[in-house]
């Protein structure tokens, strides 16, 4: 053979056994008989941390395998960390999730004595439906058949005061 072949096998064989020792063979840090963190120790370690806090915070969390998580409202959390005074931090629990709610319509619906829910809408409630001069049905005001013909050939106004002193 000629030296150049067995020069370059040689060299292949070494660089084999090089590799298949590294992959093998995990040097670990050592400090008498205690091994030191690694990184991949220390992200693990602090991503651990971060997810039982979470958890002892009352939010939802999830670990997976990749050294991370998620960290989610539960409907309490996100009711209990809102502010009523903080337009920025006013959130309303919605569609199973929690989001930023809308401060300045929370307090129309209450300036308008409307009942608002916790998902962030108005409904409309009698004592609404009184104030307009229309009836109540349960659910929603109406305005019943008599009322409408009246409002169609009087207007609101007329048929509204007439309502308000008669009935």
């Amino acid at each position: 053979m000629n030296l150049i072949i067995k020069t370059i096998l040689v060299f292949s064989i070494l660089l084999v056994i090089f590799l298949i020792i590294k992959k093998f063979n995990k040097i670990e840090n050592f400090e008498g008989n205690k091994r030191l963190a690694t990184e991949e120790d220390i992200i693990k370690g602090f991503t651990y941390s971060m997810y039982k806090k979470c958890i002892n915070n009352g939010y939802f969390g999830n670990l997976t395998s990749d050294s991370s998580f998620d960290c989610e409202h539960t409907k309490i959390t996100c009711l209990r960390d809102s502010k009523d005074n903080d337009p920025f931090n006013y959130y309303i629990w919605k569609d199973e999730q929690c989001q930023l709610g809308n401060l300045n319509f929370k307090k129309f619906c209450n300036k308008e004595k409307l009942d608002y829910t916790e998902n962030g809408d108005c409904k409309t409630n009698k004592q609404y439906c009184n104030s307009k001069k229309e009836d109540w049905d349960g659910t929603d005001c109406k305005i019943n058949g008599g009322q409408w013909t009246s409002e169609a050939i009087f207007g609101k106004t007329i048929t509204r005061g007439i309502k308000d002193i008669f009935v």
